[in-house]
């Protein structure tokens, strides 16, 4: 059994012979019942991250065992286009598409996640000026007494 991922150029995800695979020939593959269209997740924008080193692999399926497409530094933004599995997901980066394992990806906020966490860390900073002008007010209020004194 098979998931159709993309029909021009034809990729297949199956794992009718022992582990997940990705087919990109029609081979034997036949239909036996037609599929009602499943909504596509929502792709989004992570960033390559990574403890150490300077690249993560960019691999041909979900798994060590595939050959390496390329390597991204870490800090480059890609295209998270689908989940493979609880460990691997599908990205594009640099007009390649590949797989990479999702410990490797750190989900970018959106543009409105972005405005408001800006938001809040300014306000966060004005409560600070606040504080420290009340501050400076008291402080200002004692030296006053001190010299009318």
């Amino acid at each position: 059994m098979g998931v159709v991922l993309q029909a021009d150029p034809l990729r297949i995800v199956h794992c009718t012979s022992g582990g997940v695979r990705l087919d990109e020939k029609r081979g034997d593959w036949q239909y036996s019942a037609w599929l009602r269209m499943i909504q596509p997740l929502q792709t989004y924008l992570a960033t390559v991250t990574a403890e150490s080193g300077s690249t993560v692999n960019l691999r041909r399926g979900p798994g060590l065992q595939y050959d390496l497409i390329t390597q991204v530094p870490i800090g480059s933004d890609v295209e998270v286009l689908a989940q493979a599995n609880e460990d691997w997901a599908m990205i594009a980066y640099n007009g390649s598409e590949g797989y990479m394992m999702l410990q490797f990806l750190t989900p970018r906020l959106s543009q409105a996640d972005e405005r408001y966490e800006q938001i809040i860390l300014l306000r966060q900073q004005l409560d600070s000026i606040g504080q420290a002008v009340q501050a400076a007010q008291k402080a200002l209020e004692e030296l006053v007494k001190l010299i009318s004194a």
